[in-house]
């Protein structure tokens, strides 16, 4: 079975990018557009092996995501804003922060290597 990938973005492109490449990469992904219907998709009987999300959208941020996934599994925050708090998102548990905009192939090997399975 692929990995099942969770993409949250308020940016309709890059979700779809995203999706894009990933699919041709054989991963299984669904895309969410805010925190919101990230929570909702993460509160039920979905179950993703890695959830990649924006740091910033207009009804949160990536942190209240991660704060509701279970392990084992994996995220990696992504953002294009220079005044995270890398200590502090550290500290609470998000081991992957990636800058936006990024390069696909690097984006491909962070994602690979936060996969738990």
């Amino acid at each position: 079975m692929s990995p099942r990938i969770l993409i949250v973005d308020d940016e309709a492109e890059i979700r779809r990018i995203m999706q894009m490449h990933l699919r041709r990469k054989g991963f299984e992904v669904d895309i969410a557009s805010g925190v919101s219907e990230a929570s909702a998709m993460l509160q039920f009987d979905r179950v993703y092996d890695l959830v990649v999300c924006d740091f910033r959208m207009p009804d949160g941020n990536g942190v209240e995501v991660f704060k509701k996934i279970k392990p084992p599994t994996g995220f990696i925050l992504i953002s294009g804003f220079a005044d995270m708090d890398e200590t502090k998102l550290r500290e609470i548990g998000i081991k992957e922060i990636v800058t936006k905009p990024a390069d696909m192939a690097y984006l491909l090997e962070k994602i690979k290597a936060n996969l738990p399975i």
